[in-house]
């Protein structure tokens, strides 16, 4: 893996107004709004308005500081957060494709279409994105998330980016497909809907036996001040966590005869 610095090129929960702010002003990134609550014990973590997280602003940084997203491309958004497609979309115009396997829970503004990865992905077209992009997906996929990986890749074109999260926990991967409960599924896997949890320990060993990946170094890409605006925490700026991006170019994938 290698870390970047300066890069050249809605479930409802209930949230809480946030009593600890990062600075004498924050605000988030995507929407502008200064209404930052605090959501599931972490303070200013999610915008009132748009309801972009600590990860969301920091997918805006990341694309406001890289200017990767550009007019005329054509970009697969999966589980489209709101505020960031819409701000894609008024770039690229057409070339925004957004889907989900539930597409009805997006609004129209998006368009988003239905996918469902685990018979879906192998049937997407070869090098037709610029770009690919997805947040928190593998983890709720009941199949084998190494091929459905292999195939979004696989549809970028050359010099494409493929751009990913995932939740990282302490500890060593671990999957099941069984029919397990609800609250065993939050036991093991940390939500009620998730199939697999993502181990810092053997990350080399999972995600990155697939690509080569490239972190950022946030502090380094706009400076901590501008962190701390946004309500990003520290542990996020940098390395390998539920927070952070990563993205891996088209011949970055380990998957090659």
């Amino acid at each position: 893996m290698r870390i970047l610095g300066n890069c050249p090129f809605i479930r409802s929960q209930k949230c809480s107004d946030s009593t600890k702010r990062w600075g004498d002003m924050v605000f988030c990134n995507v929407c502008g709004s200064s209404n930052l609550r605090d959501f599931n014990g972490r303070p200013s973590a999610i915008c009132a308005s748009c309801g972009a997280v600590e990860r969301t602003r920091i997918l805006k940084t990341i694309l406001d500081a890289t200017g990767w997203i550009q007019p005329g491309q054509r970009v697969m958004h999966l589980a489209p957060e709101y505020g960031i497609g819409l701000f894609i979309k008024n770039i690229v115009g057409k070339g925004y494709e957004a889907f989900d396997i539930s597409p009805e829970r997006y609004p129209p503004e998006l368009n988003t279409r239905l996918l469902d990865l685990v018979t879906g992905a192998e049937k997407l077209p070869s090098q037709h994105y610029d770009i690919v992009l997805h947040s928190h997906v593998m983890e709720h996929l009941p199949c084998n998330e190494t091929a459905v990986l292999y195939h979004l890749h696989r549809s970028l074109k050359p010099g494409g980016k493929h751009i990913f999260c995932i939740p990282i926990h302490d500890g060593h991967y671990e999957s099941d497909l069984g029919n397990l409960s609800g609250e065993e599924r939050t036991r093991r896997f940390h939500q009620h809907d998730h199939i697999r949890r993502f181990g810092l320990a053997d990350f080399q060993n999972t995600i990155g036996m697939i690509f080569d990946l490239k972190l950022f170094d946030l502090e380094r890409l706009v400076g901590a001040t501008q962190l701390r605006s946004n309500a990003i925490p520290e542990e996020g700026w940098r390395g390998v966590s539920g927070h952070m991006y990563y993205f891996a170019e088209k011949d970055d994938i380990k998957l090659k005869e």
